[in-house]
């Protein structure tokens, strides 16, 4: 589903890497999506009616680059006949045990283990999967419950979208798992831009190593298909030798909430890691009262940061691996301004709701990590990366002179590659 075939984000995928498919549904909304969330679910059944051979199901917003060749070696290794649903997401966005007895009180219906959710941009489905959506009786028992517990005020993952009762992902990933006895895999081989698993990501690491990228601008598109083809062209076509997949490891805490544990390796070397350096050396907004002035809001992010440290990805032990060598510090005020800095840097925000604090290090993805990550050339560019990763210096910015690469671009595209799978376009 996409605004409009002549929507500057259809013409992205048309200019880059859709043409290597040739079974491909596409549906024009017309509207905000977000306010005809109902049209969803008849998606995999449609889908099923026009492809009912296919293996393999891919539903995708209009604003996702996909790499066709690590998409090709993932299918090998996933069964068609497993009830499952692939997509990016985190372990700690599963139903927490509180609210899934709740859940299971109001609809008298018993719980599974997790209840994981996938963020609905890349949803891939097996054949067995989408087969179980063509039976609207059970879809529409799906959304009496969705409609039941929102009735009940319990919002089982928050992020509703406006004018609508449940999103899509709430929808899929409930039914699948609460009422089909089906699974829902949280898979770092997907990745999305507005909640990365990397902040630091290069724009060539994520064409050549991310099956999917979710919440791509235009002209990151076009820079991922650039890398894309340079890999084509340096290493050709071959098949991988390994599982491409990279499966979270979900696991349930003492009190029955999901999250993802790490090793005493991954402890090592993260903590072989530099951290910034501790407010002694540093004054943070709080020493400023003319700084709070002109941000208002910033000393109030910051102490939601440091109330509720379990919404940032930057978090505990993996808060290194998550977020370039960064690990959020409540305790330290310097720490938490710069964490709520970046944050809408990486978001693609015109302006922070902090400002850098003084005399801490310039940059949102650390130094150490930047180095690491650069090898002989030891600083990338800003352009090299996915993400909004230097202070103040916007990248991959859409403009008018995009827009008209694009039209260029569509224009020389190659003809058509099959595969022999099926997909739908879908504006999120």
């Amino acid at each position: 589903l996409t605004q409009s075939r002549d929507s500057p984000r259809w013409l992205a995928l048309e200019a880059t890497w859709i043409h290597q498919f040739d079974q491909v549904m596409v549906f024009e909304s017309h509207t905000d999506v977000a306010k005809v969330q109902q049209i969803w679910k008849y998606i995999p059944q449609r889908l099923y009616t026009r492809f009912p051979s296919a293996d393999f199901y891919l539903i995708i917003d209009d604003d996702v680059f996909i790499n066709r060749n690590l998409l090709m070696d993932y299918l090998q290794y996933r069964s068609p006949h497993e009830r499952a649903l692939f997509g990016p997401g985190f372990c700690d966005w599963g139903v927490q045990h509180d609210l899934k007895a709740k859940a299971s009180a109001a609809l008298s219906l018993p719980m599974p283990d997790f209840i994981h959710i996938i963020i609905g941009g890349i949803m891939l489905f097996t054949s067995a999967a989408v087969k179980l959506f063509t039976d609207s009786n059970r879809v529409m028992q799906c959304i009496d419950d969705l409609e039941t517990l929102y009735g009940n005020k319990l919002f089982l993952w928050g992020g509703l979208k406006e004018s609508a009762l449940y999103n899509q992902d709430w929808l899929f990933c409930w039914c699948l798992q609460v009422r089909m006895g089906g699974a829902v895999y949280v898979d770092n081989a997907f990745e999305d831009i507005d909640f990365p698993a990397r902040k630091c990501t290069t724009l060539a690491d994520a064409a050549q190593r991310r099956v999917g990228i979710h919440h791509v601008s235009r002209k990151r598109m076009l820079a991922l298909w650039r890398n894309y083809l340079r890999a084509i062209e340096r290493d050709g076509n071959r098949t991988r030798e390994d599982d491409p997949a990279r499966f979270a490891r979900c696991a349930l805490s003492s009190r029955g909430d999901p999250y993802e544990p790490h090793d005493i390796g991954e402890h090592r070397y993260l903590d072989s890691l530099k951290r910034p350096p501790r407010a002694g050396r540093c004054r943070s907004i709080v020493s400023f009262p003319e700084q709070q002035a002109r941000y208002p809001s910033c000393v109030a992010h910051m102490s939601f940061a440091k109330a509720h440290p379990e919404t940032s990805p930057c978090t505990g032990g993996m808060g290194h691996r998550k977020c370039g060598g960064f690990q959020l510090d409540i305790n330290d005020h310097c720490n938490l301004q710069y964490y709520v800095y970046c944050e809408k840097l990486f978001k693609g925000g015109a302006g922070s709701l902090c400002p850098a604090p003084k005399d801490y290090p310039e940059h949102c993805c650390y130094t150490r990590a930047l180095l690491e990550g650069a090898g002989r050339k030891r600083r990338l560019p800003p352009a090299s990366y996915l993400l909004q990763v230097y202070p103040q210096k916007s990248v991959f910015v859409d403009t008018a002179a995009s827009d008209a690469r694009l039209v260029r671009s569509r224009k020389g595209v190659n003809a058509s590659r099959k595969m022999h799978s099926a997909f739908e376009i879908v504006k999120g």
